[in-house]
């Protein structure tokens, strides 16, 4: 997978999802069912894939993490959702 630069990688996801929060909110929306923290792996089904922040679980915790962030700080609750597969 495409990886970022560290640093601008969770500025942008704050802001990305601080954008979202202030559009929920202009519509009367106060939570969100995001972020989705599925780490990526070889088994990870096409369709989801592009909802995956990464397949390292670092990087998928640190890109969460800002998306919770800039929900929260748009006054938008959030939810932390996750596909678990079970085998």
């Amino acid at each position: 997978m495409k990886r970022a630069a560290p640093g601008l990688a969770g500025r942008a996801m704050f802001l990305r999802y601080r954008i979202i929060a202030a559009e929920l909110r202009a519509l009367g929306i106060d939570t969100n069912c995001a972020p989705m923290a599925d780490v990526a792996t070889a088994e990870t089904h096409p369709f989801l894939l592009n909802r995956c922040y990464g397949d390292d679980p670092m990087t998928v915790a640190a890109a969460g993490r800002a998306a919770a962030q800039g929900l929260l700080a748009g006054g938008v609750l959030r939810t932390i959702s996750l596909a678990i597969r079970l085998s």
